[in-house]
């Protein structure tokens, strides 16, 4: 074990290999805890408290069904329905989705991210390339 000095306020430097093993960067947060032995050092991770915002019955209701459309997405794209403009809208101002994303939700997309999928299940694809020259070709053709 390395032996590290106690400098100014109580500060105690990381090996970096133990940094490097467990993760731990400049910023992060460490718990400790007193033993039998002595301190033990665990890495934490802390997030930040968003306050939750003021959603009314009405978009309570809207966001179940964001939510219900979401989960399908993520598990069955190929029969899954994307989101309305106002799904997308309260998911958003519930923190479910980044409002600059919301389009990748939209069913416009959706539609085009179905498509992409069957192209591919078909067989309906092109690639790998060895080099850009056999891309352009291929495009060409």
């Amino acid at each position: 074990m390395p032996l590290r000095k106690v400098r100014k306020f109580y500060q105690v430097s990381l090996p970096a290999r133990l940094s490097k093993k467990f993760g731990i960067a400049e910023g992060d947060y460490v718990e400790m805890e007193e033993t039998e032995d002595g301190i033990l050092v665990k890495p934490v991770t802390v997030t930040e408290r968003v306050p939750a915002a003021r959603l009314t019955l009405k978009e309570q209701r809207i966001l179940e069904k964001a939510r219900a459309k979401m989960a399908k997405i993520k598990v069955d794209l190929a029969s899954a329905k994307g989101l309305t403009k106002e799904e997308v809208r309260v998911a958003a101002k519930a923190g479910l989705i980044d409002l600059e994303q919301g389009w990748w939700w939209l069913e416009p997309w959706q539609k085009k991210e179905r498509d992409a999928e069957a192209d591919v299940k078909a067989g309906r694809v092109s690639g790998p390339f060895e080099n850009v020259e056999e891309l352009i070709t291929d495009l060409h053709a």
